[in-house]
């Protein structure tokens, strides 16, 4: 769960995720640490992380603008669809924030519209590192028949264009 949470001090308005510890794995303590190290415009910025006997509770940056999968389905509900130019300039977002994490060793493994977040200026953030890997690229998953032939060159980014 996740809840809008104004700071007291500053009245910096954040989001702050909810994540009860029965449910965590160690896949949180890894997603914490990628967030506090990363330092990249397009992923989601963690402030800080307090935690009681029951609960954790993330505070990162809000990202107002909801899911960019739910502005793919607005667009196509409302029979419009995104003009090249926009497609370009998001894809543009996401592909230097996966170079980013690329360079940092680090696989996010989940990257889907519903973890991208939309912020109100229009600026995309990559969100959801509980899924993510800090080892290097022998990651494979997936068939060897749907290999492209450049795979070893072309593996950091060939699925971004695939539907």
């Amino acid at each position: 769960i996740v809840y809008e949470v104004q700071n007291k001090t500053t009245k910096n308005v954040c989001a702050c995720k909810v994540l009860s510890k029965n449910k965590v794995s160690d896949d949180f303590i890894e997603e914490k640490e990628i967030l506090l190290m990363a330092d990249h415009p397009s992923i989601v910025k963690m402030y800080d992380l307090y935690q009681d006997p029951k609960f954790y509770y993330i505070v990162m940056e809000e990202c107002t603008g909801g899911e960019l999968f739910d502005k793919i389905i607005e667009k196509i509900q409302s029979g419009k669809m995104f003009t090249e130019k926009d497609a370009a300039r998001l894809f543009k977002q996401v592909m230097e924030c996966i170079a980013y994490c690329h360079d940092k060793k680090i696989v996010h493994r989940d990257l889907k519209p519903s973890n991208i977040m939309v912020c109100s200026n229009g600026y995309l953030k990559l969100i959801d590192f509980g899924n993510t890997e800090v080892k290097g690229f022998n990651l494979f998953s997936g068939a060897l028949q749907y290999l492209h032939d450049n795979f070893e060159t072309l593996h950091k980014y060939w699925s971004l264009g695939i539907n």
